[in-house]
């Protein structure tokens, strides 16, 4: 398995178990409107993240020796992103946009922070 793939497969996990968190909390809240939110935004980021990782997977492949193809993907990830918040847009008594706007930017701040936990492996394997 490449690098890439381990770190896309983590990350993805961790945001697969955060929609899980959230719509659990939801249920448990009168006002859960937010986390459905969080939720549906975190859906559309896990998305966003699979795009991602399928283009810099083809990327890898054109490098080793393979045929360039044209992919959407900035694109797509636009237009993934709007299509979540025009969900909340229609359904406002079921996602809250601010919700959903946090929830789309969940795999960024997990490509942030994750790396800080594991500056104690990388330092200690040199």
């Amino acid at each position: 398995m490449n690098d890439y793939s381990a770190v896309a497969r983590r990350y993805m996990i961790y945001t697969s178990i955060l929609i899980v968190i959230f719509l659990i909390i939801a249920q448990f809240f009168t006002s859960g409107t937010f986390f459905m939110g969080l939720a549906l935004g975190g859906v559309f980021s896990l998305l966003n993240l699979v795009s991602t990782y399928l283009q810099v997977r083809a990327i890898g492949k054109i490098l080793s020796g393979g045929t360039v193809k044209w992919t959407f993907g900035t694109a797509s990830r636009i237009i993934s992103a709007v299509a979540a918040v025009y969900i909340a847009m229609r359904f406002p008594e079921y996602f809250d946009l601010v919700g959903v706007i946090i929830g789309l930017m969940i795999t960024y701040v997990l490509i942030l922070i994750e790396p800080i936990f594991f500056l104690k492996q990388m330092n200690t394997s040199k």
